[in-house]
């Protein structure tokens, strides 16, 4: 299910709206608007020419790049399929073979053999959200290699 477009509009403007002023607090520290809408927009750069009408799965997190993608997913008029992080591998490939997302999100730690090959076979976008090296970084994608743009948190 899509977002009403006149509802994700308005998302949109109001997280652009931010700037360069705080707009999301984690752990003591504070992101601006710009980290944010810098981690929505490598997202949807990773994801390449998947339209925005086709879901993103998010392997959820408590992290800042996983809380940005879930607006910046809904601003896009993209659903977002939720996958829960606490259960096995086997569990995550799973739930991602039934899902068959376009894009598939995840930290690091979540990026399985078995993911990696769920991802593989529904033919969907890998994209790695973490704190060690780049922010946003695309892991696989079905056709030819997208490049989030180079920028640091």
């Amino acid at each position: 299910m899509r977002a009403d477009p006149a509802f994700a509009e308005t998302l949109s403007a109001a997280l652009a709206g931010y700037g360069p002023r705080p707009c999301i607090e984690f752990e003591g520290r504070w992101r601006t608007g710009d980290q944010i809408t810098g981690y929505i927009d490598a997202i949807g750069h990773a994801l390449g020419d998947r339209g925005p009408a086709e879901p993103v799965a998010l392997v959820v997190r408590n992290r800042v790049p996983h809380a940005a993608a879930i607006p910046g997913s809904i601003a896009d008029g993209r659903p977002v399929l939720m996958v829960y992080s606490y259960q096995s591998a086997q569990a995550i490939a799973r739930d991602i073979q039934s899902l068959s997302p376009a894009g598939v999100i995840a930290d690091p730690q979540d990026w399985s053999p078995e993911l990696d090959g769920a991802v593989r076979s529904a033919g969907a976008a890998g994209i790695t959200l973490g704190a060690d090296g780049p922010p946003v970084a695309t892991r696989r994608t079905a056709g030819p290699v997208a490049r989030a743009p180079d920028w640091t948190s």
